[in-house]
């Protein structure tokens, strides 16, 4: 070692801002942990948590993994999200559950999507700049429901046309 470089064991350990503003994230961050990347797969980079794993039980494990991943929307809540936020961070979980719940295909999904490692990364960015997070939010959200009403808008179009291509057809 030179002297101009210093020693890794004496430098001071970098801030934890966002836990220094808002220690819920504490309890956030072990819970994203747990449920997206608990267990790495071997001779892999990825990792895979309880989330995918619970929702093998039949009957209830999404159910249940849905349950413990609302403590990170109700942790934005408690530090001051707002409307558009939350809303971006409920539709990370209804996606989660709505694919989750069909057998296999939800469980590999689960695995890919990481509705918990997204809004946690949500909540971080919200300790750490509030305003920005909430502009970002308000245009993902005005971004689905734009794309959600277009989708809407041409399925109900083709829908007509093909009731009127038929009723030209029969009568």
């Amino acid at each position: 070692m030179t002297p101009d470089t210093p020693d890794a064991s004496s430098s001071p350990a970098p801030l934890d801002r966002t836990a220094e503003a808002h220690p819920a994230l504490v309890r956030s961050r072990r819970i994203a942990w747990v449920l997206d990347d608990l267990v790495p797969i071997p001779g892999t980079r990825f990792r895979i948590g309880l989330d995918p794993i619970l929702g093998l039980v039949p009957g209830g494990g999404d159910t249940v993994s849905w349950a413990i991943s609302l403590h990170l929307l109700w942790t934005g809540w408690r530090m001051g999200a707002g409307p558009a936020t939350l809303a971006r961070m409920a539709g990370h979980l209804l996606v989660d559950a709505a694919v989750g719940a069909v057998p296999a295909v939800g469980d590999l999904f689960d695995i890919a999507y990481r509705a918990n490692d997204r809004n946690l990364a949500i909540l971080e960015d919200l300790a750490l700049d509030a305003p920005r997070t909430r502009r970002v939010s308000v245009f993902w959200l005005a971004a689905v429901a734009g794309g959600s009403s277009l989708v809407l808008g041409g399925v109900m179009w083709g829908v007509w046309k093909g009731i009127s291509a038929l009723a030209g057809w029969v009568f």
